[in-house]
């Protein structure tokens, strides 16, 4: 299990550390015509304020095509080498299909961890020169929370990170679970991989009515402490580990017992 993990951590390392550069590249000439906007003539101001804007604009573009860019690489990772032609010499190593399921899950978890540094890095190289004012972000808090709540700051923000890594782990394992379905059968497997994300996808919108309507019973209540989004994050939490769990049982049975290869 471990070889696999490496070798499939290797693979996945280039095209990442492409993304990575890029990014951080973008975030860097930010900073710099940051730096030359302020000490220029008013001139020149100008065109260095124009450069700013336009690479702070494709920075703050570019963190979120990161997420999915990374998110597409796993995948296209779990496909080739579980479903289609590598998928012979994966299936032959001695290791289940839940240990084959569990390697291709921790590399999409390591690699959103990365990912999620980097963004920050790149973050806080795009500010570097005024900074990033945490003590409004804590201003606000102080302003929205009772006081109880003023010590749950960290928490709070540990509660938004866990939430962020519970759906995004959910959605891999549904797109997993989505193309092993699909290419189970032996014959329309591209038709039959489409019908099952349009399954996914309204199941999901079912998903986020539940949220919507959760949110609005804590509006209707007159909750306005930082409890309630305490409580909806929770509901969110609960809602996609029960995701992932399902689709993470599915999609090992259907690689025990329906595994088609081409």
């Amino acid at each position: 299990m471990r070889k696999l993990f490496k070798y499939d951590f290797k693979s996945l390392l280039r095209p990442h550390i492409i993304m990575y550069a890029l990014i951080l590249t973008l975030s860097l000439m930010t900073f710099i015509f940051d730096l030359l906007s302020a000490d220029a003539s008013p001139y020149s101001f100008s065109i260095f304020a124009l450069f700013y804007q336009i690479f702070r604009f494709f920075s703050m573009i570019g963190s979120g095509i990161l997420f999915a860019g990374s998110i597409v690489l796993v995948i296209i990772k779990f496909f080739k080498s579980v479903l289609k032609d590598e998928g012979y010499l994966t299936h032959t190593l001695p290791l289940t299909k839940h240990e084959i399921l569990r390697t291709k899950l921790l590399n999409a978890f390591v690699y959103l961890l990365m990912t999620f540094g980097v963004v920050i890095i790149a973050t806080l190289l795009q500010n570097a020169k005024n900074g990033i004012d945490f003590g409004l972000i804590y201003d606000a808090f102080i302003t929205s929370a009772r006081p109880s709540e003023r010590g749950h700051l960290y928490a709070f923000l540990g509660l938004i990170a866990l939430t962020g890594i519970i759906v995004y782990m959910a959605y891999v394992s549904v797109v997993y679970l989505i193309f092993s379905l699909g290419y189970s059968s032996n014959k329309n497997k591209v038709t039959r991989t489409i019908a099952y994300g349009v399954v996914a996808y309204v199941l999901n919108q079912i998903i986020g009515v539940i949220i919507i309507v959760s949110m609005f019973i804590f509006a209707f209540n007159e909750v306005t402490s930082i409890t309630q989004f305490y409580w909806i994050f929770l509901i969110v939490d609960v809602i996609y580990i029960a995701v992932f769990i399902i689709t993470y049982i599915f999609t090992e049975k259907t690689l025990r017992l329906k595994l088609n290869l081409e």
